[in-house]
């Protein structure tokens, strides 16, 4: 079982879930993907600083044998064995550096959908036990949408810090200090170079934040939309509003792909002038060292270690520098689907303790308010007490809180004022596990999940067997009606009891 895996399953005993009772927080968020997939994270971490010593032993290498190669047109002494040393070492820096650029690849394809999936459920896990409109069934697109972009984003994110940002630290490090040890002016020059292009990058990845966001919500919205239209297209229909809600569906789409246009196009542009603004430097920079060290006394091998690791610290720094800017572009992208997921729920369940309830709790509502945000007072004053035992109905006219009522028992929210008491416990002591087996609730829009008429029997109740199942749909007079679906009780049903 995996790290994940064992923190769900943790959560669901002790009825705490993995994120605890506080605010999201992202350290143990990170935690979690990082321990549930650690071994290959590590070994790509390993791999990935094996390949950037090996293309740094490229250069030196090289120079070193360029040097012996030259003094076959010399009257010098040649040492063909040293040659032949140098020859050896260099194909094995290149077959080190393919070997494990091609084994980063490979685990970065494998390994790619687990950590994605863990991503998934862990943003998961926070949205069912803290977000506000887990509960709302119009957001639903919506949250879908925003848990695959976020995980999807996450996901590559990790990489672009694994696989690019990492080796480009690396390289950049080890290559300006071997300039510096070489030439401390040229060395200064380089580290200039990085640093003022990666502020420039980051700079501009800045600006555009609030494009990509905008672009984000925009989609976000978009999907929303689509899917509160296909999930209630019988009753668009029977309004004859297919017209209308076609419109404002385009509508939307339009929206979304102008935001996504603008912003894509101002990325091209600073990725033009970044992308031409290193090439250009790189040129200056080759020549003018070239020009510089050539009147002065350096060795053919100094010579060319400049040239070759000037041309790879730069040029290693601008696709890093450019990576960053593409984690910051994502970071800004998904920042809509998280804030849309880790909005903290405003109920705090108390932890699993020893309080308790009679068997047999009377219900007492004492003077309670509540209104929706931003809106006028939806329950004003109630004070009601039932006996256990006793028959209640709640009879008004549409939108006079009846639905609001019952979810204040179900504490969906809490009370603005007032008290709701089961026995002589508060519910706002009650922890969840307790209150729920004190309730039973059946929805105004009841739906079945996507799975076996079995499974929807037997939700939350895995020790049924078959004939416990077909006991009970004998008592409610549906196992003639289940028996003669196309796979019986195996049979798949989805939301609007559409068999198949």
């Amino acid at each position: 079982m995996s790290t994940i895996d064992q923190s769900i399953s943790q959560s669901e005993r002790v009825a705490v879930p993995i994120w605890g009772d506080n605010a999201p927080n992202i350290r143990r968020f990170w935690e979690l993907i990082l321990s549930a997939n650690k071994r290959i994270i590590a070994q790509i971490f390993v791999a990935q600083t094996i390949a950037s010593i090996a293309l740094l032993g490229l250069p030196i290498t090289l120079s070193v044998l360029l040097k012996e190669l030259i003094k076959l047109d010399t009257s010098n002494a040649v040492n063909y064995q040293k040659i032949a040393v140098l020859i050896l070492l260099f194909l094995f820096f290149e077959l080190l550096y393919f070997q494990c650029a091609r084994f980063c690849s490979k685990a970065q394809t494998l390994s790619g959908t687990t950590i994605r999936h863990t991503a998934m459920m862990c943003l998961y896990e926070h949205l069912l036990h803290h977000s506000k409109k887990f509960t709302h069934k119009t957001q639903s697109g919506a949250l879908t949408s925003s848990l695959m972009e976020a995980a999807h984003a996450i996901t590559a994110g990790l990489w672009i810090v694994i696989m690019d940002l990492w080796p480009t630290l690396l390289i950049t490090v080890l290559a300006t200090l071997l300039i510096f040890a070489i030439d401390p002016i040229i060395g200064s020059v380089v580290v200039v170079w990085c640093v003022a292009f990666s502020y420039f990058t980051l700079s501009a990845a800045k600006r555009r934040n609030n494009l990509a966001k905008n672009a984000s919500k925009t989609n976000t919205g978009f999907v929303g939309k689509l899917s509160d239209i296909i999930s209630n297209s019988y009753i668009v229909r029977s309004f004859t509003a297919v017209n209308t809600e076609r419109n404002r569906l385009l509508k939307s789409y339009q929206e979304s792909i102008d935001e996504e246009s603008h912003y894509t196009w101002q990325s091209h542009k600073d990725r033009f002038r970044l992308d031409a603004s290193s090439h250009l430097f790189r040129i200056i920079a080759i020549v003018g060292a070239t020009y510089w060290i050539s009147g002065s006394d350096f060795n053919i091998v100094e010579l060319l270690l400049i040239v070759l690791l000037t041309n790879l610290s730069i040029r290693t720094a601008t696709q890093g520098t450019l990576k960053m800017d593409r984690f910051l572009q994502i970071n800004a992208e998904i920042y809509p689907a998280l804030d849309n997921i880790l909005k903290q729920h405003d109920i705090k369940f108390p932890e699993a303790s020893d309080i308790s309830v009679t068997d047999k709790p009377d219900l007492a509502v004492q003077d309670i308010t509540f209104s929706y945000l931003g809106t006028d007072k939806t329950i004003n004053g109630i004070n009601l007490t039932i006996s256990y035992g006793q028959k209640v109905a709640v009879v008004g006219s549409s939108g006079s809180g009846k639905s609001t009522f019952s979810d204040l028992l179900l504490r969906q929210y809490d009370v603005g004022t007032g008290e709701i008491v089961f026995g002589s416990t508060k519910i706002t002591d009650l922890p969840q596990a307790v209150l729920y087996r004190l309730i039973g609730s059946v929805s105004q829009s009841t739906l079945l999940f996507n799975r076996s008429v079995f499974e929807n029997i037997t939700y939350g109740q895995t020790s049924f067997t078959m004939d416990d199942v077909i006991r009970v749909a004998e008592q409610t007079n549906c196992h003639e009606f289940i028996a003669e679906l196309p796979n019986g009780y195996e049979t798949l049903v989805g939301e609007s009891v559409v068999a198949h």
